[in-house]
């Protein structure tokens, strides 16, 4: 199903999207696997590499994971590659959830992201962190693979990026949101990355219609407190990655990845 690489998630009537104040709410699939242990199923990665030039590729070139947004899939986040530094080994896998929406997939389920909570928000990304993690013990493990990887998400998979940085930072090297945000409830390497700032770029439009305004308002004061913070506004792009963004987030992985390795 094509997709412009402009609007990664441009599917079918997004759950959050406050353009119009009925929504359907996150599907019973993925409301019913909250607390169940995920996994992410290789044979649906998509890769920049074929199968057998991965391993010397992943020997001697950085890694790059790019993670796709709420319903949609691994074919609509790669496209975006070819707008990025050839240097990466990119992989992008499918999120381990159906969406519902006869299509894609989700990280984790979203229906309570609409209306602040009262003790916070209920993002429950932490089982598909945890699956991403042993995932790549498995496809890359360390010492098959050059060196620290670099994760790249929109929207949902944006939320994943700082997620998996949260909870997995010792992995990082560089870190790219894009129209995403961070999640409320603290996590255990939250006073860590108050300390050693790794550098994220977080990318988004002057008004998006998907994410809920108290969640960007959330992230405007974590990132910088827990981060080297590169951030980028955009105007009127709505929730989608523009030219210039793109751009932007190669001369990012440039200076962050690419040189700091060369040096």
């Amino acid at each position: 199903m094509p997709e412009s690489s402009a609007h990664p998630n441009a599917r079918p009537q997004h759950p959050l999207d406050q353009s119009d104040a009925s929504q359907p709410t996150a599907p019973q699939t993925a409301d019913s696997r909250r607390t169940a242990v995920l996994s992410i199923d290789d044979r649906h990665t998509l890769w920049n590499v074929s199968r057998e030039d991965r391993a010397e590729a992943l020997a001697t070139r950085p890694l790059l994971l790019m993670l796709h947004g709420w319903g949609a899939r691994e074919s609509d986040i790669l496209p975006l590659a070819s707008s990025l530094p050839p240097e990466f080994v990119v992989a992008a896998p499918r999120a381990p959830l159906d969406a519902g929406n006869d299509y894609g997939f989700a990280w984790y389920p979203i229906a309570a992201l609409r209306e602040p909570a009262a003790g916070g928000d209920q993002t429950d990304a932490r089982p598909a962190a945890d699956a991403l993690v042993r995932w790549l013990d498995e496809v890359a493990p360390v010492g098959s693979r050059s060196a620290q990887i670099s994760v790249l998400g929109f929207s949902q998979g944006g939320l994943m990026t700082t997620e998996l940085l949260r909870t997995h930072a010792h992995l990082l090297r560089a870190t790219v949101n894009l129209s995403g945000y961070v999640a409320q409830q603290p996590r255990e390497l939250d006073e860590l990355l108050r300390v050693e700032r790794p550098p994220v770029f977080w990318g988004r439009a002057d008004r998006d219609p998907v994410i809920p305004p108290h969640l960007t308002q959330f992230t405007e004061q974590w990132l910088p407190a827990h981060s080297a913070l590169d951030e980028r506004v955009y105007a009127g792009i709505g929730h989608a990655v523009s030219a210039q963004e793109l751009s932007d987030v190669s001369a990012f992985l440039d200076e962050h990845v690419l040189k700091e390795s060369q040096g």
